[in-house]
């Protein structure tokens, strides 16, 4: 029925960031380059997923972006190197995410447990990442309202790690989560 549809989806290609970039010049899109490799199905009812019931859903597939550079004005180039994504039916696996963020390294993995609550103003995503970086400049990120400071505060990590699906400052004090709907 119209108030309860079948979902029965395929996304299965390649995308070449340039030739999208070409294809669409816009500021946006300038510099982009790279591969973006999918092939993802999905198979449920809306009332399965409004429902939270996402184990029921028959979800499966990957998804793999290679040396994708992304450039936006008044930030550092993002330069992923290797990322992988493999879809479930209850969670995505993040897994070899290799990228470079201005003159920052990071690594990370994990999961994200209810990916279909994306599409849901009424739920919340929730995982656990697990982010290493030998080195990062958080004044890069701070765009140019941080241009000319006379100090650079820089975090060095070393074998340290921050695991969980909560976001804390450096104070410990937990954050409000993202509202991607505000």
């Amino acid at each position: 029925p119209l108030s309860d549809p079948d979902i029965d989806s395929r996304v299965k290609g390649t995308i070449d960031l340039a030739e999208l970039a070409q294809a669409f010049p816009m500021d946006a899109t300038k510099g982009m380059s790279g591969l973006i490799t999918a092939d993802i199905t999905a198979k449920t009812r809306l009332s399965t997923i409004e429902s939270g019931a996402y184990d029921q859903v028959n979800m499966s597939g990957d998804l793999v972006a290679q040396q994708v550079n992304y450039p936006m004005e008044g930030y550092p180039v993002v330069k992923i190197q290797q990322a992988r994504a493999a879809f479930t039916p209850n969670k995505v696996l993040i897994e070899n995410f290799q990228a470079q963020l201005g003159k920052s390294d990071v690594q990370a993995s994990g999961t994200i447990d209810n990916i279909l609550a994306y599409i849901s103003p009424k739920k919340t995503m929730k995982g656990s990442l697990v982010i290493r970086s030998n080195f990062f400049d958080v004044n890069e990120w701070y765009g140019s309202e941080s241009e000319g400071a006379e100090e650079s505060a820089y975090a060095e990590v070393s074998g340290s790690q921050t695991s969980g699906g909560n976001s804390a400052s450096a104070d410990g004090a937990s954050e409000a989560p993202f509202d991607r709907f505000d």
